[in-house]
């Protein structure tokens, strides 16, 4: 679960065994079931605690020693890594409003289906670049980073892998004609566990049951209802369907004549008498 969060996402997930242990870690733990623990020590403490509450976010590293992941040869994740936390806190992740961008149509889908990712770059003044090169690839609930083939100049593909239940994280990442890397982008979608209809495709014949009880009707067998049908015919029941139509008198145009013509005989008579 802390893999798949868009904090930890720093990588392939194998990175995070080829950091160097944080020496020091320091006593914490969640308050309550909503504070999601992303990452935790060998033994089971709580290291890295985030909470997501209203507009509010809150995240928990309890350890100073991420230096030693830059001294280590890793400046990238130690980069990267500081980069999405703040992204996260400040809302940021999803942002459209960088050099680079990526977004998902639709964010919810069930497997199987079709996500489309559509992405791009501009410039300062936001009008689009036509000078850089893609490269996309989504992040499944198993952390393995697919890469998203897309035609040359294309800014629109789409993604079928959808298999698999979970979170996944589109990645964009953007070289311009001279060999500069922008920095990339990333969205989410969601793919959903479980379709409804698919899950119980047979009807629910008791639920069919209360249903026609519940509505002065019955429930019948395939092979009942031509013998229930000729029965109806014979017995003569009344077919008729009373049909009732209820209207208010003040949203009719007698109503509105009556009021105008009283306002007029008012004003007749005053004036008439002099009062106006």
């Amino acid at each position: 679960r802390g893999l798949g969060h868009y904090v930890l996402r720093v990588g392939q997930p194998g990175v995070w065994d080829e950091l160097p242990p944080l020496e020091r870690v320091f006593p914490v733990e969640p308050r309550n079931e909503t504070i999601l623990v992303l990452a935790e020590t060998p033994e089971g403490t709580p290291l890295i605690l985030a909470a997501d509450t209203g507009n509010s976010r809150t995240a928990v590293l309890a350890s100073a020693d991420t230096w030693l992941w830059y001294t280590a040869g890793f400046p990238e994740v130690h980069q990267r890594f500081w980069q999405q936390m703040l992204l996260w806190l400040g809302r940021k992740e999803l942002d459209t409003d960088r050099q680079t961008f990526i977004t998902a149509e639709p964010q919810v889908v069930d497997r199987g289906q079709r996500v489309g990712l559509t992405f791009g770059a501009r410039n300062e003044d936001g009008s689009p670049r036509s000078d850089v090169a893609f490269e996309v690839s989504v992040v499944g609930p198993d952390g393995e980073a697919k890469p998203v083939e897309a035609a040359s100049g294309a800014t629109r593909v789409e993604f079928t892998d959808t298999a698999e239940a979970g979170d996944y994280w589109a990645t964009v990442t953007a070289t311009d004609s001279a060999g500069n890397v922008l920095p990339p982008a990333t969205t989410r979608f969601l793919v959903n566990a479980s379709d409804p209809e698919l899950d119980s495709p047979a009807a629910d014949f008791g639920l069919l049951e209360d249903i026609a009880a519940a509505t002065g009707g019955v429930s019948l067998a395939p092979d009942e209802f031509a013998g229930w049908l000729d029965e109806l015919i014979v017995s003569g029941k009344e077919n008729e369907v009373v049909q009732t139509n209820v209207f208010a008198l003040w949203d009719g145009w007698p109503l509105l004549a009556a009021f105008v013509t009283l306002l007029f005989a008012d004003w007749g008579l005053r004036r008439y008498r002099g009062l106006i």
